[in-house]
């Protein structure tokens, strides 16, 4: 009907005057069934001789085809496989051809192969002749099937969880009634299976009054909204008590009553553990109070063993220690610290590199691996000094001890002193020898004055042979020079022991020769006299020796010029003779300037080579009745007396500062030196020689103050000036611990870009009361007491703390340059002080520039040398500061690792003024860039400063007329807001 239908529509439109009536409604009841067939969520489908001849669009969705990819389709490709389909066929046909529904359970398959459970209706058309047509009605029920079996297994878990849990858990009505229990419940409280079911929880509670309050207590709205929580004491069936933690919530049913469930949990075990924790607790404590006890008492008796053992080794009188496995010192007496020179608690940790002799160091070294490695015990000899200097020798026996697990703990040594030893075995040779071939002559005598041994000396003196003078009297070849007996010498040497003067010496010849006779006596052991000993010389040599001493008593031995002592002398004297003429006298203190770089660099011998010339130079010109003496060191005093004129003095100490202007030579080198010089006058600076001679060196420390090289005279500020430079001395080695310094950064431009390259570190010093000292005041004061070395290591660690500082806010400084001073190279630890800041810090090598001055090459030569070629291996840059300002060796210049030339700005004040000037800096940048390095300007002040450099070919330039040195915030506000000319 359908197909004939779909003709007639196709071929004639049909409308209601060319359509008969009941035609009509059998097209509308047939739309209306297919638009309510696509309207229906469930896949249906028509088959004809098992092929699909119209579906709808629920149907074509479900399987992933459309609905004309469907037409046609065999119905066995909606089945997983052409078995499966079969298998369906052959057990849905028998019903189908009995006119019944089929309804089954299957495992379709969709277009992308997907597997799905749907739940399947199938009927015939007709059932005498299914294959004519059947209706399939589909429905996926994968997703309810796997929730109903999400369900079945979470209420399978409940179930296990409820059964098995480890708490009893019932749920109850509002009054009480236990509608559920599990085992544990029934356990708990000792019933059988499910005998507590339909039962009130009353029976649990021994105390009716309990029971009540409870019951009220849940049944409150208050309740009911959150959880219960309580502790009781519960009774069992068998009517014992036990203590139960209760917790209960409650919850509404599928008929909306009101239930509770209630967990309880056996507190027994708990209490009993808590107690039996308690009771361990206690007896835990009473054992750890014994414990205590006993090794309060242990440590007790081992510090008394332990500090008799410490008096024990303090009590030897000889130096002993001793050390770990890893040869570091761990104790020892105070006669061993002081040979070290150390202080006894700074000893623990130190190590043979820390003794004061590197043989001494270097032999230790050796013996101590030696027996750590071996075991044993090692002697041997060493040489020390004591604290005035004296060698003594000492036996050094060393011994290795275990430990309890049998393992080498280190080494324990003593020290002997066997100099005094050493001595009377020398001194015994030594007298044998002496007396053979002492130049004195020498005889023994028995107690009445029989000779019986006489030296070489003795027969060279007298023309004797030894054999002419043994057995008879000493009285036969000696005379008193006043013609007296000889009694009252035997008398003396009998009553003092000792006898010693002039007497006449009688030779084989009978010529007679004057001398100095000692005599002493010798005892046994009953202090009975057994021998005279005599020892006699020419006087006349020893008058000669007399003199020679004197000379050295009150000369410098360097230089030969008098010494402190008898320039004290000299000067008391010049002074009695101008307060009795009343004539006046000057008294020059010099000192030389950066003589210590010669001796440090150099060597003494050196040193020594360039104060004798200035010895020599000082003396050149000066009157006889002037004197020039040296006081020690480099320091040396020029009395120039009877002062007739005011400018004697001007023209002597000019002419001394001309004179050590020049150039000395020694050893192939040429060495530069000045002097600062200061003058007092008597009597108007001083009447007595003390004060004379300070009052000299206040001023000249004056001289130094105003640059060294001249020469200054007292006044009476200068005592003020000194003691205010002590005080400051004083304040600035306490400046860091008051954090009293600070560094400002003076930014570098860049000729070429305009742009900061980089910062210069600049130290300032804030004293409490002084306010800003300038650094030209406190500098100088650093480098003279060596406090400077601290100073530097404080200036690079707070340098690349900022530097840091800087980074975390994300400001990008190229580099920090710093200024290096000489003592921190001489200490020979530079190069590991900047590796270890860098290390701490994470800082790299490049972003740091030490600056060294000209000076500092031209004293350090060839240690300076290895010391920046070594800074520079770690990456780190370096440049030579105020260039132009000494005497630079290009040969030295073209050998240093520097990158930079800053040129002094002495030289850049008064450009483009003055032509010297600025020569002098056109040839600095000349000589730096062929050398291949840049060229800095500091201290740039004005425009006119700025264009000659920039027309000189400057690299860079630093000054207050680009930016003035600011604070480490200010640097960051300058470079973000204004980095640049």
């Amino acid at each position: 009907m359908t197909k004939q239908a779909t003709t007639l529509e196709q071929t004639v439109p049909l409308t209601a005057a060319n359509v008969p009536v009941g035609v009509l409604n059998l097209e509308q009841q047939l739309h209306q069934c297919s638009t309510m067939l696509e309207c229906v969520q469930l896949g249906i489908c028509l088959t004809s001789h098992r092929k699909i001849t119209r579906c709808n669009d629920a149907f074509s969705r479900l399987f992933g085809w459309s609905v004309a990819e469907l037409t046609g389709k065999p119905c066995a490709s909606l089945f997983p496989s052409y078995e499966a389909s079969a298998s369906f066929m052959r057990t849905a046909t028998g019903r189908l051809r009995l006119g019944e529904t089929v309804d089954a359970e299957v495992i379709l398959m969709g277009r992308d192969g997907i597997l799905f459970v749907a739940k399947l209706r199938v009927k015939a058309v007709n059932y005498n002749d299914i294959n004519s047509g059947l209706v399939w009605v589909i429905e996926d029920v994968t997703e309810r099937l796997h929730r109903e079996h999400a369900l079945q297994t979470m209420i399978a878990e409940h179930a296990a969880i409820f059964d098995n849990a480890m708490v009893g858990i019932a749920v109850t009505d509002e009054r009480g009634v236990i509608r559920r229990c599990n085992q544990r419940m029934e356990s708990l409280f000792g019933y059988p299976a499910r005998e507590l079911i339909g039962f009130s929880a009353r029976r649990f509670h021994p105390h009716e009054e309990e029971w009540q309050a409870d019951l009220k207590h849940w049944q409150t709205a208050e309740s009911r909204q959150s959880v219960c929580h309580f502790e009781r004491r519960f009774v069992r069936r068998d009517g014992s008590l036990f203590d139960c933690s209760v917790s209960g919530r409650s919850y509404e049913d599928a008929d909306n009553a009101v239930l509770w469930v209630w967990i309880y949990e056996d507190q027994t075990e708990a209490r009993q553990a808590q107690q039996a924790l308690e009771q361990s607790k206690s007896e835990l404590e009473r054992r750890v109070v014994e414990r205590t006890a006993a090794i309060k008492e242990a440590n007790f008796a081992l510090k008394e063993q332990l500090h008799f053992q410490m008096q024990l080794i303090e009590a030897i009188p000889t130096p002993v220690f001793f050390k770990d496995a890893e040869l570091r010192y761990q104790g020892c007496n105070s006669k061993f610290a002081n040979l070290m020179d150390w202080r006894l608690h700074e000893v623990q940790g130190k190590t043979t590199f820390d003794l004061p002799s590197g043989e001494v160091t270097k032999r230790a070294d050796v013996t101590d691996a030696i027996l750590l490695r071996d075991g044993g015990v090692s002697q041997y000899e060493i040489r020390l000094p004591d604290e005035r200097g004296a060698m003594h020798d000492y036996v050094v026996a060393k011994a290795s001890f275990s430990t309890t697990d049998g393992l080498l703990g280190g080494i324990v040594g003593t020290m002997l002193d066997v100099t005094d030893h050493r001595r009377l075995e020398q001194q015994l040779r030594q007298a044998s020898v002496a007396f053979e071939h002492a130049a004195e002559g020498m005889v023994v005598t028995d107690r009445d004055g029989n000779i019986v041994a006489v030296n070489q000396a003795f027969c060279a003196v007298s023309h004797y042979e030894r054999e002419q003078v043994i057995g008879r009297q000493v009285s036969e070849f000696i005379q008193d020079p006043h013609g007296a007996e000889l009694s009252g010498l035997w008398k003396q040497l009998d009553s003092a022991g000792r006898w010693e003067g002039e007497m006449i010496g009688k030779r084989q010849d009978h010529s007679q020769f004057s001398m100095w006779l000692t005599f002493g006596v010798v005892r046994d052991s009953q202090e009975m006299v057994t021998h005279h000993v005599g020892v006699f010389s020419d006087l006349t040599a020893l008058k000669q020796s007399q003199e020679k001493l004197d000379h050295q008593a009150h000369h410098d031995a360097l230089t030969g010029l008098p010494n402190r002592l008898l320039m004290g002398d000299r000067l008391q004297h010049a002074m009695d003779r101008a307060k009795r003429y009343g004539s006046q006298l000057a008294l020059m203190f010099i000192d030389l300037d950066r003589f210590k770089y010669i001796n440090d660099t150099q060597g003494h011998p050196v040193g020594d080579a360039v104060l004798r010339e200035v010895a020599k130079r000082l003396c050149s010109d000066l009157r006889d009745s002037d004197t020039v003496a040296r006081l020690g060191g480099d320091e040396f005093v020029v009395l120039l007396e009877d002062i007739e004129q005011d400018n004697v003095v001007s023209r002597v100490g000019d002419k001394i500062l001309r004179e050590l202007a020049l150039p000395i030579a020694v050893n192939g080198q040429e060495f530069f030196i000045s002097a600062s010089i200061g003058v007092a006058m008597y009597p108007q600076d001083g009447d007595d020689v003390a004060t004379l001679i300070r009052n000299a060196d206040s001023a000249m420390y004056r001289a130094k103050e105003r640059g060294r090289n001249n020469m200054v005279g007292y006044d009476e500020g200068m005592t003020r000036a000194a003691a205010e430079r002590f005080a400051l001395e004083r304040d600035l080695r306490r400046a860091i611990e008051r954090d009293e310094l600070v560094l400002l950064y003076q930014p570098q431009y860049s000729m070429m870009c305009s742009e900061v390259v980089g910062v210069e570190a600049l130290l300032r010093w804030h004293h409490p009361e002084h306010g800003a000292v300038p650094p030209s005041v406190f500098i100088p004061i650093a480098e003279e007491t060596g406090y400077i070395v601290k100073i530097g290591e404080w200036i690079l660690n707070r340098a690349c703390t900022d530097m840091n500082h800087w980074l975390s806010v994300g400001l990008e400084v190229p580099l920090v340059s710093i200024n290096i001073a000489a003592a921190q190279v001489s200490r020979g630890n530079l190069v590991e002080s900047v590796s270890d800041v860098l290390t701490r810090h994470q800082l790299p090598a490049s972003r740091l520039e030490l600056e060294i001055t000209e000076s500092f090459i031209l004293n350090q030569a060839e240690e300076g040398i290895r010391v920046l070629n070594n800074l520079r291996s770690l990456g780190v840059n370096l440049a030579i500061d105020d260039f132009g300002s000494g005497y630079s060796s290009l040969s030295y210049l073209k050998r240093l690792p520097i990158a930079k030339l800053k040129i002094d700005q002495s030289f850049i004040c008064d450009l483009p003024n003055n032509p010297d000037d600025g020569a002098i800096a056109r040839a600095v940048v000349a000589l730096g860039h062929s050398l291949g390095l840049q060229v800095v300007a500091e201290g740039v002040e004005n425009q006119d400063q700025f264009q000659f450099l920039r027309r000189a070919g400057c690299d860079q330039i630093q000054g207050y007329y680009m930016a003035s040195p600011m604070t480490v915030d200010e640097i960051v506000s300058h470079m973000n807001g204004q980095g640049h000319m």
